[in-house]
């Protein structure tokens, strides 16, 4: 699944939350799935640094980890998450996952260039 979204007119009804539901039950063999969410912190605009936070807020309450893995993927900062069900925890391992799969559809050149790690701020 490239996005999740839920219409304006049905927000706020537990849509969402039933989406990632079926999405766990569908996906519980798989052994990981992960989410990419826009990341706040590269938002200098107020109104959008809420929405994002306000996704991010979603996706924990529905049992998604944040990893601690920081990417940027064709020039958009993302948080990396795992459903909570997924087997892999390693920062190094995901990233390693993450890349792989872009690997799997975009050239080497093109994961080269637009796929990055964003190193810890901390």
């Amino acid at each position: 699944m490239d996005y999740l979204a839920v219409f304006p007119k049905y927000r706020n009804k537990g849509l969402g939350s039933e989406i990632i539901k079926l999405l766990r039950e569908y996906m519980s063999g798989a052994g990981l799935i992960i989410l990419e969410v826009e990341d706040p912190a590269y938002t200098k605009e107020r109104d959008l640094k809420e929405l994002q936070a306000r996704r991010i807020g979603f996706y924990e309450r529905n049992g998604c980890i944040d990893t601690g893995l920081r990417v940027r993927c064709f020039g958009v900062p993302f948080i990396i998450l795992v459903l909570e069900n997924s087997s892999i925890r390693s920062r190094e391992k995901l990233w390693e996952m993450y890349r792989s799969f872009y690997g799997a559809v975009f050239s080497r050149d093109i994961v080269e260039k637009k796929i990055e790690y964003l190193e810890d701020e901390e």
